[in-house]
Order: C-alpha cells, then structure tokens, then sequence
C-alpha cells in the first residue's frame, strides 16, 4: 500500500515539476491555466503601433549597431502595460496588442486611456533618454504610436506545432476584434 503510494505522489510531482518548468520556458498568461482554458472573457481590445519605425530599423542596419530601438520601445511599453493591469496578447514587430478584462479592471475604457497616457509618457522618456546618449536616428521625432481600442471577447487557447503547445488567442463570441482593433 504505501509503495503505491509512495509511487503516485512521485508521478505527481514529477508532472507538477515539468509543468512548472514548462511555465518558465513558455510563460502562459492566467488565462491559459486550467480553469480557463478555452472560456471567453470580455472586456477592452487594444493594440498600439510604434510610427515610423522603419527608420529605426534601417538606422540599426546601417550603423551595425547592435542597439534596436523597437526592441527597447516595445520591452518598455511592456512593462507599462504590467503596470496598469492590462493582459499582454501579442506582438508583432513594433506592434503591441493587449486586453483588459471587465472582470478584473473597473472601467476598462477609461482604464485603457490612462494607459494610451501613460505610455505615452513612457515613450517621451525613452525618447530623452536615448537622444542624450545620442542612438536616436537623424531625422526621427521620437517614439510616436497610433492607437485603437474595441469592446470584445477572446479565448485563450493553444496551437499546436511538432508536438509542442504554443499559447494564443483567438476571438470569442460574434464581434470581430482582432479585426476592429
């Protein structure tokens, strides 16, 4: 009795242990943890893409520097959206989406504008920073973005690739707002 026991405690653990390493090689959002896998949740879409960052990038190219100042921009956005609560979906380049849930954010349109404001400050900051130490490309004007916010539903989910899960999100419900946003 107790070597069997013995042996389903060591089975769970091992599978607890293997999924916290997977966790620190893949982090997942809450939402992609059992209990809400695969559950819609509702709230604000949102997504901000940094202007002209073209000239960012040919500038990196250019000068062989290996500074990349969409890369900073974005880690720093980042850490902005942490700070006021927001989910972080994606990103594609300079382009960053994120969500605020309705269940867990009072307000999440005005919530979403302090946010667009914040980052907004933060991008300033980075701007100043980076001109003092003069990285900042000839003819750039700062970390300007354009921004857009949309009521919506999401799922978390995984996709699938050569045996490995990857976490995503898919639109849940009837809007469209990956597409609105």
């Amino acid at each position: 009795f107790y070597s069997l026991v013995l042996l389903l405690s060591w089975i769970v653990l091992k599978e607890y242990r293997d999924q916290e390493l997977q966790n620190q090689t893949n982090p997942l959002s809450l939402y992609h943890r059992p209990g809400f896998l695969n559950q819609a949740i509702h709230g604000v879409l949102f997504g901000f893409d940094l202007k002209r960052s073209e000239l960012y990038y040919r500038h990196r190219a250019n000068s062989g520097s290996q500074s990349n100042l969409p890369t900073e921009w974005r880690t720093q956005m980042l850490l902005v959206l942490e700070e006021h609560g927001a989910v972080f979906i994606q990103s594609d380049g300079d382009q960053i989406l994120g969500f605020m849930d309705e269940k867990n954010v009072s307000e999440p349109h005005l919530k979403c504008i302090l946010l667009f404001d914040s980052l907004k400050q933060a991008s300033q900051k980075l701007e100043k920073v980076i001109r003092a130490q003069g990285r900042l490309p000839e003819g750039s004007m700062g970390f300007e973005f354009s921004a857009s916010m949309v009521n919506g539903s999401i799922r978390p989910i995984f996709d699938s690739f050569e045996g490995k899960n990857y976490p995503t999100w898919e639109e849940a419900g009837v809007g469209t707002a990956f597409v609105d946003c």
